[in-house]
């Protein structure tokens, strides 16, 4: 993003996180909150990952936020950053973050990955482990939509129906590793208008079951009378072959429907073989 798309975009930032309140007293106030707002996003566009970065990013071009009217007194330090940050209500800049950036993208569509990531150097080594957080990526933009951090002693089950919660998804496909296999968030993200392709595994281990059953009843009869769509993929080097092949179609029915997933429309099998000089392995997800 060039400094003239940043300029035209202050305005709509500082509206975008009115509602985030400045808890500090009026003594300690020598940076204003939104001109700090601003610096932040402004310095994440451009690539800075932590506090420092941002520093520097507001140093090196503090002539130009001057201009703007903004940090009169210069920019602030990597602490003052921290510092701000830390004493802010996360869950509301969490919220006026992804508001933000849907009102900036327009409407999203395609695939919506929802994944999670431990952050290094997080951990203070007693009391505290790593940040974990769990995101949601536009996989056709390459932005991240938004992010929720997941609580000390719990896990990304509790953390995506948040997540969800901060996304429009019509016309979007969600996907999740198995972790998030889970009824509720299945329903949830139907709720907001989205399709989801789940992995199921062992964590959900009746469906796996009789989809397992399904698809070995479905390879023993050749998949005749089975309405269904292949596709195939080739893959050789490094001393491996590798091949593919996907089976999806469409099946409702008592043993399916029992299950509760929440519109399922479609089953999906990939069986993956890998052969070497001395070994074939096959592993279907």
């Amino acid at each position: 993003m060039s400094f003239a798309e940043i300029h035209r975009s202050i305005a709509p930032i500082m509206e975008a996180f009115a509602a985030v309140r400045d808890p500090r007293r009026d003594h300690l106030k020598r940076f204003s909150l939104p001109d700090i707002l601003v610096l932040t996003v402004a310095g994440m566009l451009a690539g800075c990952e932590d506090w420092v970065d941002i520093e520097d990013f507001g140093e090196q071009r503090a002539a130009w936020f001057k201009a703007q009217g903004l940090f009169a007194q210069g920019t602030p330090s990597h602490d003052t950053l921290g510092r701000v940050f830390r004493a802010l209500d996360a869950v509301v800049v969490r919220t006026c973050f992804a508001g933000w950036v849907r009102e900036a993208m327009g409407t999203v569509s395609g695939v919506v990955a929802i994944d999670g990531k431990t952050s290094r150097g997080t951990a203070d080594g007693t009391t505290r482990g790593a940040i974990h957080t769990v995101s949601a990526y536009a996989s056709e933009t390459g932005l991240t939509l938004a992010h929720v951090a997941v609580a000390e002693k719990s896990n990304e089950i509790t953390a995506i129906p948040a997540l969800l919660e901060l996304l429009a998804l019509k016309g979007c496909t969600v996907t999740i590793d198995a972790m998030g296999c889970q009824k509720d968030i299945a329903t949830g993200i139907r709720t907001r208008g989205g399709d989801y392709l789940l992995q199921v595994k062992a964590n959900q281990p009746a469906t796996l079951n009789d989809l397992s059953t399904f698809f070995a009843d479905a390879d023993e009869r050749g998949w005749k009378d089975i309405a269904h769509t292949t596709a195939r993929t080739d893959n050789h080097g490094h001393g491996r072959d590798e091949t593919r092949i996907a089976h999806a179609c469409h099946v409702r029915g008592p043993w399916l429907d029992a299950h509760g997933w929440t519109d399922l429309q479609q089953i999906l099998r990939l069986r993956r073989t890998r052969s070497t000089a001395t070994a074939t392995t096959t592993e279907d997800s």
